[in-house]
């Protein structure tokens, strides 16, 4: 897939429209519509999403994201998309109406053959544009027009907002059931304070990334990928109560099972969530911490 800041002449596409700010089962399935069109037609498939949430410039609104920007990009890849245009939302854009936008981008740089975009998708000055003002400037633009219809799981409609919800109250099991695929940070290890060594779990810790949405302090379920491998992992991510530091911040310590002992400091790992198992809390006693340990590898364990 090749990846664009700013927008070039691309004729004659099958186009995606959307801000793909989670990549989740309702996204995916914008996407795919797009990329199916494209290759049952021998065609190239296009999409334009936006490097921020344009919601940060139009309501300043700091909200956190799903995913990064490089895993965005990876799963788009992913799903058979051919070009990826990544634009940064300026002014200019935000003061366009729906009917410029049409005009002045999708149709002077794309003259799609086709658009996909899901049921809420809207754009343009007051948002005025969305999948009823597409359908109905179809016939002008010659380009077909697919409107993905809303997702469910569970009875629940998928939602970045939703999934934001689920997974900062440490519902991780069910916001993955929206995502379609497990909730997951990545980082670069750096060596902690060495206490899980001496009571028999070293860990793996990584900072946990600002910009991603924060899930609850507590010990979880997870898998870890490292060197292109999986394993088994207790993940916990907190402030380590049971320690006595100074200026101590929240940091994921990862401890691998499966018997994996080798040394990865200085490497990046993905951490994957799959359940949470309890709440971070403060033990008496290293003893008892490192009991609890044995109790959190046991429930991984069993429920593996």
């Amino acid at each position: 897939m090749r990846v664009f800041n700013e927008f070039n002449e691309n004729k004659n596409v099958s186009l995606t429209l959307g801000t793909f700010d989670g990549i989740h089962i309702g996204h995916v399935a914008v996407i795919k519509s797009a990329v199916d069109f494209a290759q049952a037609n021998a065609l190239k498939s296009a999409l334009i999403t936006f490097k921020e949430s344009p919601r940060r410039l139009l309501a300043n609104e700091k909200s956190k994201y799903i995913i990064s920007e490089e895993e965005k990009l990876s799963l788009v890849s992913n799903l058979g998309v051919d070009f990826a245009y990544e634009i940064d939302f300026s002014q200019e854009l935000a003061f366009m109406s729906a009917e410029e936008y049409l005009k002045n981008i999708i149709a002077k740089y794309f003259s799609p053959a086709a658009i996909s975009c899901g049921y809420d998708h809207r754009f343009g000055r007051g948002r005025t544009g969305g999948a009823d003002f597409l359908r109905k400037m179809a016939s002008v633009y010659k380009y077909e027009f697919f409107e993905t219809p809303p997702q469910t799981v569970d009875g629940e409609i998928v939602g970045s907002s939703l999934i934001k919800q689920k997974l900062s109250a440490g519902l991780i099991e069910s916001a993955n059931k929206l995502l379609g695929r497990k909730f997951s940070i990545k980082g670069t290890i750096v060596r902690g304070n060495r206490i899980g060594g001496q009571i028999g779990f070293k860990t793996a810790n990584i900072a946990y990334p600002n910009e991603i949405i924060k899930i609850p302090h507590g010990v979880y379920q997870a898998e870890t990928e490292v060197r292109g491998k999986i394993y088994k992992s207790v993940a916990n991510f907190g402030i380590r109560p049971t320690i006595k530091e100074e200026n101590k911040k929240p940091v994921v310590e990862v401890h691998i099972l499966d018997d994996f002992c080798s040394n990865i400091y200085g490497e990046k790992i993905i951490v994957r969530f799959i359940k949470k198992l309890r709440d971070e809390k403060r033990f008496d006693s290293l003893n008892e911490l490192k009991d609890q340990i044995n109790r959190d590898i046991e429930a991984v364990v069993e429920s593996s």
